[in-house]
């Protein structure tokens, strides 16, 4: 057996976490030496065993009293897989059959949920059927209960079998008698497989036994043997023998142990009978009411507008057109990336832009507040959208502008890697391509190492105008040797000194040279899915600065089809302006003369100034207390906004020198903040889908972000998987029973019928966001009821 109880089938409501009528039972791993079936025993629903009647009134347990929901049972039956399993009681006012095939090789091919047993070829069966009709008896069903009854359950269906079905119209036809003791002939039961070919001996013996203690007589039991022998055993057997051992087995029930157990049996089943039933009924009539679905309450009926969902070709563009382009001459790797990508993704284009004048112009231009041009950016989009050009067109520029040699290694796994590479060239652009892969990699192993290096890349932010040194490490044996070289010149010296009286000497140990870095530049793009990226980010990375550090640009056109591409040049005006900002390099001046240390880690050019415009003064003020307030209302996404004032002087720059101005004027600064905002504001509202403390808190939000995305298309049950990666980590029973009820109970989420006007009166049934749903809401212009009031 396996652990499949997310299998059972949704009866009508049965599963649901308010609807208690489950409780457990044990397998208790041995063989019934007579039946051959496993023993069972009953427990509480919490597993433990029952208690023992009261000593002093003799009252028992009443098991059914407290039985909890399938939800609660489950709990119990995971803890134990194989041993403890679910199991429901059944009242005939359910009008559910539940048919019972023992020791069959394949089941009757019903079309109704059957799920296996857990004792050896045997099988569940339960549909619906007319509870007014009497109990059906069916060939090749060993019992047949409408209740009351308990339904041990395993969840192992059949493929294709987890769905329950009305069975009358099925049934009626294979129904041969009624169990009518006052009637004999109602035992010529039609031939079964089983009877030809299994035990004869413990079929009846299983037979006087469970008719012996349901009271009938010893005649009665005596001639329905005798039909059974005749009508179902093939030879049958002679008449003399089945009196022999319908006696044997008759007397055989005399026995104590065997009355104990009947009766025991016979109290458990009186028990039963005594549930009271009417709140069952109420709920059940709830249950098969209009306003559930799918064991789920129904909101209001949807009008789909058509005009939004999640439609990867005609995605929804909402960037302004104006950050699309970037002024100045920047605007042609904008052009050059638009022309040569065989997909378009304009946003990053700009992306391509803004690095390629950050590598060429950092650590060279800053501004009268000290801000230079390094950014950092990451790029978001699906695996094939076409973020990888990013990467070549960047290249291409750089090498027919003939400072390739800004572009440094595609990444860092160390503090000591950052600080290796700067030191190697101070003023570089890393292009890292599956950044949130690195990161959710780093998260899981917890890497120290990458630790130190993005901590070394948040130093790195601000220090353009500053030294980095290198970090202190651990030369305990490169020391010790030292000393031992030290001590052995001391004796030679001592040596020397004994042959000449009164000479001198002196040991001097040089100290190591100082390894620094002066002005140090680094600009990152880095490119990343959005599953990896934001799956990667913790509170942490914000807390700390790291990510509030990046300009996050996700794109827009998700994975557009691909496009015949032009082969153009690189325009000369991009390479005439890159050749003239490149110029401010690092010198030393020998005997007069200048030479180029642009590579040497402990010069660096002097920067030119760009001071701002004295009427940006009012807008930069304007836009911090904008920022300040935007992070008064986003709690702990706040930091988000930490860094955006100092980027936007940053970029105000860059944008300066690309228009080639001598001053830094409102228009660059505007189109700065502009575009910080935007893709800033992105940020955050993803982030609050995706920023989680656990799994579970993770796919709801997942969810919650695609069902606002979706709009009046609405999220159906069935799509859950296959759009919503993080889901997969959940069965389709959890996502039911756990994660939408959540999102109902705290977001005010409503599954609803999906209407669309003028094509089909057919009802599709989805999730919608609180508002939609309330937006439909009949009676709008009354007063709210409560349930919305409360949500």
């Amino acid at each position: 057996m396996t652990d499949n109880f997310d299998n059972i089938a949704e009866i009508k409501g049965i599963t649901r976490r308010d609807f208690k009528r489950w409780t457990i039972w044990e397998d208790m791993g041995v063989k019934d030496i007579t039946t051959g079936k496993h023993l069972k025993k009953i427990r509480l629903p919490t597993g433990a065993h029952l208690p023992a009647p009261d000593p002093i009134t003799g009252e028992k347990y009443k098991l059914t009293e407290n039985c909890v929901s399938f939800a609660e049972s489950i709990e119990v039956c995971r803890k134990y897989p194989g041993k403890y399993y679910p199991a429901f009681y059944f009242i005939k006012e359910d009008g559910l059959i539940v048919l019972d095939a023992d020791n069959v090789s394949n089941p009757p091919d019903f079309p109704t949920y059957t799920e296996k047993s857990i004792s050896p070829h045997s099988f569940h069966m339960m549909g619906w059927y007319d509870k007014k009709k009497p109990v059906p008896t069916i060939k090749g069903i060993e019992e047949t209960y409408v209740g009351p009854h308990w339904v041990f359950m395993t969840g192992d269906c059949l493929p294709g079998k987890n769905t329950v079905n009305d069975m009358n119209s099925f049934l009626e036809p294979l129904i041969t008698s009624v169990k009518d003791k006052s009637k004999p002939e109602v035992f010529k039961l039609q031939t079964t497989e089983k009877y030809k070919t299994g035990d004869r001996y413990n079929t009846i013996m299983s037979h006087v036994r469970s008719e012996k203690w349901r009271g009938v007589p010893l005649d009665a039991i005596m001639a329905s043997a005798q039909a059974i022998n005749k009508n179902h055993f093939e030879p049958p057997h002679k008449e003399s023998y089945i009196v022999e051992i319908v006696n044997k087995f008759w007397n055989m029930g005399d026995k104590p142990e065997f009355k104990e157990a009947m009766e025991k049996k016979k109290q458990e089943e009186e028990e039963l009978k005594l549930v009271d039933t009417s709140g069952i009924m109420s709920q059940m009539k709830k249950l098969n009411d209009e306003s559930w679905v799918n064991g789920m309450k129904v909101g209001p009926e949807i009008s789909y507008n058509g005009d939004d969902g999640d439609n990867d070709a005609k995605p929804k563009i909402t960037v302004p057109a104006h950050l699309l382009k970037v002024p100045g001459v920047l605007q042609h790797v904008v052009d050059y990336y638009n022309s040569t990508s065989i997909k378009d993704q304009p946003q990053f284009a700009v992306t391509a832009a803004l690095a390629y004048g950050s590598m060429v112009t950092q650590r060279r231009y800053r501004t009268d507040q000290n801000n230079y041009t390094s950014m950092f950016n990451i790029n978001v989009g699906e695996t094939s959208c076409g973020k990888e050009r990013l990467k070549s067109a960047i290249e291409e520029i750089a090498f027919a502008a003939e400072v390739h040699s800004l572009i440094g290694p595609s990444g860092y796994t160390s503090a000591g890697g950052v600080f290796t590479a700067l030191y190697k060239n101070p003023a570089h652009l890393t292009i890292i391509d599956e950044l949130g892969r690195q990161m959710e990699s780093e998260k899981k192993d917890k890497s120290p190492n990458a630790e130190t290096a993005q901590t070394t890349m948040m130093e790195l932010f601000g220090r353009n105008n500053g030294k980095q040194g290198a970090k202190g490490y651990s030369d305990m044996v490169n020391l010790s040797k030292q000393q031992a070289l030290i001590e052995k010149k001391q004796e030679e010296e001592e040596e020397k000194a004994k042959t000449k009286k009164n000479s001198k000497y002196n040991i001097i140990d040089t100290p190591k040279e100082e390894l620094y870095i002066l002005h140090p530049a680094l600009s990152i793009l880095a490119m990343t899915t959005p599953d990896n990226f934001y799956g990667s980010i913790s509170a942490s990375l914000i807390r700390d600065g790291f990510l509030p550090r990046f300009i996050v640009v996700e794109t827009e056109y998700g994975r557009p089809l691909s496009k015949k591409i032009k082969n153009v040049n690189v325009d000369k005006a991009l390479i005439n302006w890159t050749k003239k900002y490149v110029k401010n390099r690092a010198k030393m001046i020998v005997g007069g003369t200048p030479q180029d240390k642009e590579f040497d880690p402990k010069y660096a050019p002097e920067p030119i100034l760009i001071p701002f415009d004295i009427s940006c003064d009012d807008i930069l003020k304007n836009y911090e207390i904008e920022i300040n307030k935007k992070m008064d209302e986003v709690g702990e996404l706040a930091d988000l906004y930490g860094k955006t004032h100092e980027i936007v002087m940053k970029l105000s720059l860059l944008i300066a020198l690309s228009c080639e101005a001598e001053k830094i004027l409102p228009e660059h600064v505007n189109w700065s903040i502009d575009y910080i905002t935007y893709y800033t504001d992105k940020l955050v509202d993803r982030l609050r889908y995706s920023l989680s403390n656990s799994k579970f808190e993770a796919v709801c939000n997942d969810l919650l972000r695609i069902i606002k995305k979706r709009g009046t298309k609405g999220l159906a049950l069935a799509e859950i998987h296959s759009v919503s990666r993080k889901s997969r980590e959940y069965t389709a029973y959890q996502i039911k029973n756990q994660i939408i009820p959540t999102l109902e109970q705290y977001h005010g989420v409503k599954y609803c019928p999906i209407t669309k006007p003028g094509v089909s009166k057919t009802k599709r049934y989805a999730l919608v966001t609180k508002e939609i749903a309330k937006s439909f809401k009949k009676g709008s212009d009354e007063v709210e009821d409560e349930e919305f009031n409360q949500q």
